[in-house]
């Protein structure tokens, strides 16, 4: 019984620095993107009220779009034939 315990308090001790680090590098990739500010503000409320499960939102929704505020180059103009 003793080491049923130990081992499932070494496994939640490992989830949640595995989550720490998640929770971290979210943070620093929110803060560090190119987002405005209201954004990324919206990210970081996300992330501190549901703490599990608005990181993995983040990972999936949010990391994958850096550059929302790039403008895009402007496009040749037309050429009369």
């Amino acid at each position: 019984m003793i080491r049923a315990i130990w081992g499932l308090a070494w496994f939640k001790t490992i989830l949640g620095i595995l989550w720490l680090i998640l929770f971290i590098w979210a943070l620093v990739d929110i803060l560090g993107s190119k987002k405005d500010v209201a954004t990324k503000i919206i990210w970081i409320v996300v992330c501190l009220i549901l703490p599990v499960l608005g990181v993995i939102i983040y990972v999936i929704f949010g990391s994958g779009n850096k550059d929302t505020n790039t403008p895009t180059p402007p496009s040749a103009p037309p050429t009369s034939q």
